[in-house]
């Protein structure tokens, strides 16, 4: 199972909605059976300092609530790079038997956790906080490697948990960004 989630070119869930409905599908997002379809019982949650307060905390919790052991990495900056300082700083709190990668954040946590799921060969579950971006569900991350900006290949999320409200309050300016990134890629 974790060979073909490793290789999915794609999500096989997409579960989006307000948080009401989502708190109502808590054990399909958050909980055991989300966990267990990505063949896990042990979460890595990453996030930074800002997307652990939209979101982070509360998925912590509610994993929490459903009695699932969680190790938690929010990264130290605020406005985190998608480097190798970034994944290595992630890499270092990944504990051997974390054995389900959750990303709450926007593109750079979805791009440090697509590279770390991959290198690290387990399942990614994206819990996006900004729609920022339009590479949710992509198998390349953006990384900044040396100073240059890369499209490296990565893990692609086995699911991807949009909470609209989430998305809706984030800044504008990050709202407006996902609606330059989808343009400019239908310009391709």
């Amino acid at each position: 199972l974790l060979e073909t989630l490793h290789q999915a070119d794609a999500p096989g869930v997409y579960l989006a909605g307000n948080s009401s409905m989502l708190s109502t599908a808590g054990d399909a997002m958050y909980q055991s059976d989300m966990i267990r379809l990505a063949g896990g019982t042990r979460v890595f949650l990453l996030a930074d300092p800002n997307t652990w307060a939209a979101a982070g905390q509360r998925a912590k919790d509610l994993l929490t609530e459903a009695g699932i052991p969680t190790d938690v990495c929010v990264l130290s900056d605020s406005h985190p790079a998608p480097n190798e300082e970034s994944l290595g700083d992630a890499a270092m709190h990944l504990q051997p038997n974390d054995d389900v990668i959750l990303g709450v954040g926007g593109g750079v946590i979805n791009d440090i956790s697509k590279m770390l799921a991959y290198t690290a060969r387990r399942p990614y579950i994206y819990l996006p906080t900004a729609p920022s971006m339009d590479g949710f569900a992509s198998a390349t991350a953006s990384v900044d490697l040396r100073g240059l900006k890369r499209s490296l290949p990565s893990a692609a999320a086995v699911a991807v948990l949009a909470d609209t409200d989430i998305l809706a309050a984030a800044p504008v300016h990050m709202i407006r960004a996902g609606i330059g990134d989808i343009l400019e890629a239908t310009n391709e």
